[in-house]
């Protein structure tokens, strides 16, 4: 049996390919929407992809499976558990077998054997994988989807926080429970194959190793050693992230099965002359270079989202889907790699690329260009309390709830335009996060709201933390101003 993990470290996730050599066939399990990855590794192994399936309907990332399975001409298994609302739209195509619990598929000498799990979704499956031709009777590894992961379990909140299905939490987080209890007859030795790792927002602590056993899960993960239904839930429902706004589309977008198939075409690179005339018709400029570039001199109107490890989380927080895109950069390959990037989560309307002399020709034109400040955390702190500058938190709920610089106020960079009546535009304004890494996107995005003094704080909290000053609390502090 051939068994490869292949990650995506933009979006924390897994997906598998497993194949039988001898056979020359393989499987893929939770493909994202980059399918030559999976094409280019079977091939090179000598086998072809005659199987695509996938553990639910993913809400983190746009799925590859039907693009996949279309591509390479393989048998597309998708889940027919759970409730009406929330089966696959495009079920019925030719190429689709549905899957129940117990439901088996046959790749070579390797079985792939369906496991309901009703609890992060009502229609997720995990896949127990059994190497036939080394033992019939003996498990390898159980890919568990968004259902258990090292240290972790799949989040049961999502169809009511990011889906909007009202009601659905706790009855959520109670399947899940009831759902942990259908490993108890497996072997300590199967291996734990998660879709996602450390940095995903699918659940709150997710462990930074890529794979476990299911013995050690059982010793050291808190989920699989909860003793009640009713402190399970509790504790699940506890402290969970704010989920990503793209969520709710790719949920949306992955039930009715993403259309593009194939290479998508490669935006132009348009003169600088160009831009003002492409905003003003409603694009959206999105400038993905470094922040310290930006914040040195950039298009007015436009948002930074640099070209970090975040780039595709950031964009699904702050970018709507229903207009186009134009991207300003450094050089093609960065363009190349933002296009790639963009399209996992589904945002393909990229119509056009810039260069840096789309900047600097303003500039030339006599248009004044915009900047942003710099403050250490020590700084931004000294003037929120004097009250000449208003400090902003911008990172997520529980990580405020843990302690924060005195005077800030709290407003998660991803809700920033849609609170932007609380953002005072008679003074200046800071923003931090934790390292660095989201206040560049909220520092932009003030400058788009009109508010003119701006300071990005990039060493954040952690700066302002180690440096052993008083942090404050929502239960020990007064309300912030």
């Amino acid at each position: 049996m051939y068994l490869k993990a292949i990650f995506e470290p933009k979006l924390a996730q897994y997906s598998y390919l497993l194949g039988c050599p001898g056979a020359g066939e393989a499987i893929v399990v939770d493909a994202s929407r980059d399918v030559e990855g999976y094409i280019r590794e079977a091939a090179s192994q000598g086998m072809r992809i005659v199987a695509v399936t996938e553990t639910h309907i993913h809400a983190d990332y746009l799925s590859g499976s039907r693009e996949l399975a279309h591509r390479t001409g393989a048998r597309l298994y998708l889940s027919d558990e759970g409730d009406e609302e929330w089966k696959y739209d495009f079920a019925s195509e030719p190429n689709v077998t549905l899957l129940h619990d117990g439901g088996r598929i046959e790749v070579g000498g390797i079985q792939v054997q369906a496991i309901h799990t009703p609890g992060h979704t009502p229609e997720h499956l995990v896949f127990l994988v059994t190497n036939t031709s080394a033992s019939a009777e003996t498990p390898v590894a159980l890919l568990t989807g968004d259902f258990v992961f090292v240290g972790d379990v799949g989040r049961p909140d999502l169809l009511e926080r990011a889906a909007h299905y009202r009601g659905t939490m706790e009855p959520g987080a109670r399947n899940l429970y009831r759902s942990l209890q259908k490993l108890g007859d497996l072997p300590d030795s199967l291996l734990i194959l998660p879709a996602h790792g450390a940095g995903s927002a699918c659940g709150k602590s997710l462990g930074g190793v890529p794979f476990s056993t299911l013995g050690y899960e059982r010793r050291v993960n808190w989920a699989l050693r909860a003793s009640t239904e009713d402190g399970f839930v509790s504790e699940v429902l506890a402290g969970q992230p704010e989920p990503p706004k793209y969520f709710a589309q790719m949920k949306r977008l992955n039930k009715l099965g993403p259309d593009a198939f194939g290479e998508r075409a490669f935006p132009v690179r348009k003169p600088g002359s160009e831009l003002r005339e492409a905003m003003e018709q409603g694009a959206i400029a999105v400038d993905i270079r470094f922040d310290a570039e930006f914040a040195q001199a950039h298009v007015p109107g436009s948002l930074n989202i640099p070209l970090y490890s975040g780039f595709p989380t950031y964009a699904g927080w702050v970018l709507p889907y229903d207009r186009p895109i134009v991207l300003i950069a450094q050089d093609q390959e960065s363009v190349r790699q933002a296009v790639r990037d963009l399209s996992l989560i589904g945002l393909d309307r990229v119509d056009a690329w810039f260069g840096v002399d789309a900047v600097y020709g303003l500039a030339r034109n006599g248009e004044a260009l915009g900047s942003i400040g710099s403050l250490s955390a020590v700084e931004a702190a000294e003037r929120a309390a004097r009250g000449d500058l208003c400090l902003l938190d911008v990172r997520g709920a529980t990580e405020f709830e843990g302690g924060y610089i005195p005077h800030a106020q709290h407003v998660p960079y991803g809700y920033l335009w849609d609170r932007r009546d609380e953002v005072p535009q008679g003074k200046p304004v800071a923003a931090y996060c934790t390292g660095g890494g989201r206040s560049p996107v909220a520092c932009s995005l003030l400058k788009l709201m009109g508010v003119r003094e701006v300071f990005n704080v990039p060493g954040g909290f952690q700066e302002y933390a180690s440096l052993g000053l008083p942090i404050a609390s929502p239960e020990s502090a007064a309300t912030p101003t």
